[in-house]
């Protein structure tokens, strides 16, 4: 399946109410809701661009440039649906970041540093941006 635009993570029909954290972000940033976050230090959450970032959840609302605002909430458990980036991941295997709103199957580093985001509840041949179901690992 080829796709143009890969939107943010989306969450899935029937959840309860979903607890967020907050994290600080910088006021001349927009990050979408939905977004995959990166940790950054000091506790700073900031749009997801690499492979295997620190987790720092999913933004659960818009959050503008130059609004005025260095604080975001972010989704740290639920199960949201998530495209993969490349190479097949089988259900119930550990999942991480992967670029920009990507996902992949974890490596043993990334459950040591803190980079695996969750679980997958799907499994998914080696296409690029299949669209799987992702439990979080919360906080």
């Amino acid at each position: 399946m080829a796709i143009t635009a890969v939107s943010g993570a989306i969450k899935t029909e029937g959840q309860a109410a979903l607890n967020a954290v907050t994290r600080v972000v910088a006021d001349g940033t927009t990050i979408s809701a939905g977004t995959l976050l990166e940790l950054t230090d000091p506790n700073t959450a900031a749009a997801n661009n690499g492979v295997a970032d620190p987790w720092a959840g999913i933004m659960a609302i818009d959050k503008l440039a130059d609004d005025g605002s260095t604080t975001g909430s972010a989704y740290m458990e639920g199960v949201f649906d998530m495209w993969t980036a490349d190479g097949p991941i089988t259900a119930g295997a550990a999942v991480s970041s992967s670029g920009a709103n990507l996902i992949r199957a974890a490596v043993a580093g990334d459950l040591l540093t803190g980079a695996h985001i969750g679980w997958a509840l799907d499994s998914s041949a080696a296409a690029i941006g299949e669209q799987i179901r992702v439990r979080l690992r919360g906080t």
